[in-house]
This record gives structure tokens, sequence and C-alpha cells, in this order.
């Protein structure tokens, strides 16, 4: 009986080094998924913004980089007002708009980023339409309608080891 005295506080040590582990690692990936949720929600918001370009921007059909700077920024205060943790520095943003040329045909728009880092979309607004030309629809003026899509990426530490994960939000949407 004497030489089984320390073999509970042994075990105990190691199923606590376990469980502290399991709860870091459940936490890492709640905080993470609350993070896509809220980019998600941000990302449609954004898009449904630069939609409406007629009532916000005086009639002008053309994104601007004054225009994204100024969508990142409401983006950039929605986060630092949900998120305690929120880096601005770690938030990129890639604006893509299709226009549609003389021949009513969807030609690709300009694209802007704002970020320290380049964000990237799963897929391009540029190959959406190429693999999806109905996307384009012909509108009751009898032109082709304009997409829009925001890709947004915000980089979050990992709670163990110095690794980091690139969380990525797209939404497009079809323009008036």
């Amino acid at each position: 009986m004497k030489h089984q005295q320390g073999s509970f506080i042994i075990e105990f040590a190691l199923i606590a080094v376990f469980f502290s582990s399991l709860i870091l690692l459940t936490a890492d990936i709640v905080i993470k998924q609350d993070i896509a949720g809220q980019l998600d929600r941000l990302s449609y918001s954004a898009v449904n913004l630069l939609k409406e370009r007629n009532e916000i921007y005086q009639r002008r059909e053309e994104i601007t980089q004054a225009d994204v700077n100024q969508i990142k920024n409401l983006i950039e205060n929605s986060m630092s007002r949900t998120y305690s943790n929120f880096l601005a520095a770690a938030l990129s943003i890639k604006v893509e708009q299709q226009l549609v040329d003389i021949n009513n045909d969807p030609t690709a728009g300009p694209t802007l980023d704002n970020g320290d880092f380049i964000c990237d979309p799963t897929q391009t607004l540029t190959d959406l339409i190429t693999n999806v030309p109905e996307l384009t629809p012909v509108t009751s003026s009898g032109r082709r309608a304009r997409l829009y899509q925001v890709t947004l990426c915000y980089e979050v530490q990992d709670f163990v080891g110095n690794d980091s994960d690139t969380i990525r939000a797209f939404s497009f949407s079809l323009g008036r």
C-alpha cells in the first residue's frame, strides 16, 4: 500500500494535462468559428453596400480605392466592437467588380485590395462568370447585371504555438 501512495497524484496530473489541452483546443476552434461567422456577415453586408451603388455613391458605377477603404473602416469598426482582441492589421479585404462592356458582355472590372497581406478569394469573380455565364442575367432594361464580390481575410493566432490561420469569407451579389 505504501508503494501506491503517489500514483493518484501522477494519474491526476496526466489526466489534468489531457483535459487542459482538450479545453484549449476547443476554445481555439470556438473562437475561430465565431470570427468566421462575423466575417461571413460582414462580407454579405459589404457586398450589399456595393450593390446599392446608385444610392450611396452618387450614381457612380466604378468602385474606387476610396470606396474600399471606407468599407474596410466600417468592417474594422464592427469587428472591434464585437471582438475584444481584434487587430486591424490582421484584416484584409479584396473587392471585385464585373463590368458590362458596350456589347452588353460581362468583362472583369478592377480588383481592389486593402490590407497588410493579400486576401485571395477561393474563386475569382472572373472564374465564376466564365464557368457559370448565367450569373450575369439580362435585366428588364436590356443590359447585363453587374456582379460584385467581397472577400475578407483575417489572420488569427493559435492558442498553442506561434502558428496562425487565415479565416476567409466571401459574398457575391448582383448589382442593380
